[in-house]
């Protein structure tokens, strides 16, 4: 029981949030539901991040398209979900990609957490503050991701 109430608390949110509504909201409790049952995260960590996202300006359907990248994100350094939500607004947001490009943004930031002394998480914390000014200026999120990671290995985080 307290499990649903959970879920219904977090389907609440998303829907005040995101402002998605009937077959939207279907579709993400629905969504939510699925990764519960056929992943490592639970339902319930599934709605708090679209929580995150719908907080994050991302409509329904950018939402149902991001989860599944947010699921390998996560994955990638044992993060929790909310957080991989996060990390995954900024990068798109920050750097004007598409809700479904979060595969790619879980790419670039565990090849680059792999290949440096940077993490997964620390990287998402960079991006916040330079995303926006590296794309205004140019400068991709592959060069930025590098770049952090470059610092990282010096000591600088």
């Amino acid at each position: 029981m307290y499990r649903i109430k959970n879920l219904y608390g977090n389907k609440l949110r998303v829907e005040a949030i995101s402002g998605a509504t009937g077959s939207n909201l279907e579709m993400l409790e629905e969504q939510a539901k699925e990764l519960g049952r056929t992943t490592q995260f639970s339902a319930i960590q599934a709605a708090s991040a679209m929580e995150v996202l719908g907080s994050a300006g991302f409509e329904a359907t950018e939402i149902y398209a991001a989860m599944p990248g947010l699921l390998d994100l996560a994955a990638t350094d044992n993060i929790e979900l909310a957080n991989a939500a996060e990390i995954a607004a900024t990068a798109l947001r920050g750097f004007g990609l598409e809700a479904d490009q979060v595969g790619h943004v879980a790419d670039v930031l565990a090849r680059s957490a792999a290949d440096t002394n940077a993490s997964v998480e620390s990287m998402g914390y960079s991006f916040k503050y330079v995303a926006t000014v590296a794309e205004a200026t140019g400068v991709s999120m592959e060069e930025t991701a590098a770049a952090i990671g470059i610092l990282s290995d010096a000591g600088i985080k």
